[in-house]
């Protein structure tokens, strides 16, 4: 398991990527899942445009999430619990994404069927996992 702060890992180091390779193509593990949860602080912080030193860096890396966000047209902000929740959804597609555009090995394995990456939302009230299998690659 590698866990990111708000499922960043589009914006990591390689060696998340490295983890994930060694995983699948060595220890010959099946399935990536991005998993996703609600109530996310840095998916509400981004939201509200929150800023403050480091962390302002961070969250900027969410705006591509949101800007994806097409459905809300009034209260985009961290506020709204549906738009918060569509920006985590967006967010886990530009990591399922990256994964495959930034790993040659990952990428390769996925083409050939070798493994699946998914994506997933954990809501955290609930316990519930809604896996979204139209994120895949």
């Amino acid at each position: 398991m590698i866990f990111l702060a708000s499922e960043l890992l589009v914006y990591n180091q390689r060696g998340y990527f490295g983890s994930m390779e060694y995983a699948c193509k060595i220890a010959n593990s099946k399935l990536i899942v991005v998993l996703g949860h609600t109530n996310c602080g840095a998916i509400i912080s981004a939201c509200n445009s929150f800023e403050m030193g480091h962390l302002t860096n961070l969250l900027n890396k969410l705006r591509p999430a949101i800007e994806e966000e097409k459905k809300t047209l009034l209260e985009r902000n961290g506020d709204n619990f549906s738009f918060v929740n569509n920006v985590s959804t967006n967010n886990i597609k530009l990591n399922i994404q990256q994964i495959g555009n930034r790993s040659e090995i990952l990428n390769d394995l996925e083409k050939r069927k070798k493994i699946n990456i998914v994506g997933a939302l954990y809501d955290i009230e609930t316990g519930k996992v809604t896996f979204y299998e139209e994120l895949s690659n």
